[in-house]
């Protein structure tokens, strides 16, 4: 978005959005530098979606939500809280699969 004249102009990039995303992830690889993860929230509130896995953290239910993954750095994260279980791991890979599937 750019402002022109006083309005808000929207244009589409000039490349695809996704454009140059492997290379890249290959170049931080090959350097050793593998400080990018992916997150997804879990929430104790919401709706149940088919993109959305429930799960059960600290005696709390919630759901892990797969259409707001983010891709941070390793140091924005301020401590482990748990780990899933491994069905529940299953389910988040499953259903990552059939998102991203073409």
């Amino acid at each position: 978005m750019t402002v022109e004249n006083g309005a808000i102009l929207s244009r589409r990039p000039a490349k695809a959005v996704r454009a140059g995303w492997a290379e890249c992830a290959k170049a931080v690889a090959a350097n050793g530098g593998d400080v990018l993860v992916m997150v997804a929230p879990m929430t104790s509130k919401g709706f149940p979606a088919p993109f959305r896995v429930p799960l059960t953290h600290a005696g709390t239910k919630g759901l892990i939500l797969l259409d707001q993954l983010r891709i941070v750095d390793k140091a924005r994260l301020a401590k482990r809280l748990g780990a899933v279980s491994a069905k529940t791991l299953t389910a988040v890979l499953v259903t990552l699969q059939e998102v991203f599937a073409e």
